[in-house]
């Protein structure tokens, strides 16, 4: 845990709270039970105890601020009943009072897409970020339509989204583009099928869960879970000519042949540069070292369906990568370092299911 931004508690009345909240996390004992109405919802977020979801008309937005009483966090619920278009995908900081939105796109008389629209918005009201040079961004893939999906992070002024074609599309691939979202600059455009998913890991290094092909024998070829670290504050337009150099791949347990894996999701939340909004006077937070890296990805084979969930600590990672080197195979890293649970299953669609060094299986 970090101190907070509290100016009005002493040093011992935050380490008074600090240690009533870890015995009431160990013991699992809160102080109030409180029974909202939650609209269910195609879209939904929960990051930093704030709670949001589309409305089903996809124009507007609710959230809830989660209650704590050792955290003297109020609950707070408020709503944007229309902010202006066709909600797609979101997500939100509320350290920063942002909401990134992305426009459910919509084709033209000729039946072409125009580029991704992002809005940078308030959470609070909806409007136009105070603090981005424009409150539009704009990127279209290679054959984007609205059959496209997206994962999107947020660490301090920079935005991640990456752009995911439909499955079987030919001629596609996914696309992962990093923006100072303040300035509008874009600072790393990557392109790959190989791509499953990312997160940042500190404020220029990002991890990318990547699913690569290996020839085992002249006649079988099989994919290979990785993933790999890289610096985004490095890359060019020209990335796979340059990026390579600042770029260092883990192998991850390499599966027999037969054995497929797919739907490779990496969750870590809050961001690298969370901290809390200074209005709120939270004794504590999580720190942005003490953070852990849910791997998931599904093993599978013509009878076999397995789960595979893998926990990474964030000093493991980073140690790997300053050690240089472009590729360390699983056994120089993993087992020391990780901890693999393969009867776990976690839920494709409830995936806030990490924070700081908890997780949350039910």
């Amino acid at each position: 845990m970090d101190d907070g931004p509290t100016k009005t508690l002493s040093i011992a009345s935050r380490l008074e709270k600090l240690r009533a909240h870890q015995k009431a996390w160990s013991e699992l004992k809160w102080t109030e039970e409180t029974w909202v109405s939650v609209v269910l919802s195609r879209h939904w977020e929960l990051y930093a105890g704030v709670w949001s979801a589309g409305r089903a008309n996809h124009r507007g937005m609710g959230f809830m601020q989660l209650p704590s009483r050792l955290r003297d966090i109020p609950m707070r619920q408020w709503d944007i009943t229309d902010i202006g278009f066709l909600i797609r995908d979101f997500t939100l900081d509320p350290s920063q009072n942002l909401l990134v939105l992305i426009e459910m796109p919509t084709p033209d008389p000729h039946g072409d897409f125009p580029p991704c629209r992002i809005h940078l918005r308030t959470m609070d009201t909806g409007l136009p970020h105070p603090l981005a040079h424009s409150p539009l961004l704009l990127h279209k893939p290679y054959l984007f339509d609205s059959a496209w999906r997206y994962i999107i992070q947020v660490t301090d002024v920079h935005l991640g989204v990456m752009f995911r074609c439909p499955e079987g599309e030919e001629g596609t691939e996914h696309e992962l583009v990093v923006w100072n979202w303040r300035s509008g600059e874009i600072k790393m455009t990557r392109p790959g099928i190989e791509m499953e998913s990312f997160a940042f890991l500190t404020d220029k290094l990002i991890m990318i869960s990547m699913l690569t092909f290996r020839q085992d024998l002249p006649t079988i070829v099989c994919l290979k879970p990785v993933l790999c670290i890289t610096d985004f504050t490095r890359y060019s337009s020209s990335y796979r000519g340059d990026a390579g150099r600042h770029s260092c791949e883990l192998g991850l347990p390499e599966l027999i042949p037969g054995v497929f894996p797919s739907n490779m999701l990496i969750r870590a939340d809050p961001g690298p540069s969370y901290s809390p909004d200074e209005a709120c006077e939270v004794p504590f937070h999580v720190g942005s070292q003490n953070r852990i890296f849910v791997v998931t990805f599904t093993a599978s084979s013509r009878r076999v369906h397995a789960p595979v969930t893998l926990f990474i600590p964030l000093q493991t990672l980073l140690d790997k990568y300053e050690a240089g080197g472009t590729e360390i195979e699983w056994e120089q890293w993993g087992p020391a370092g990780t901890r693999i649970l393969g009867s776990l299953r976690t839920s494709p669609n409830w995936v806030c299911y990490v924070y700081g060094s908890k997780f949350v299986h039910r």
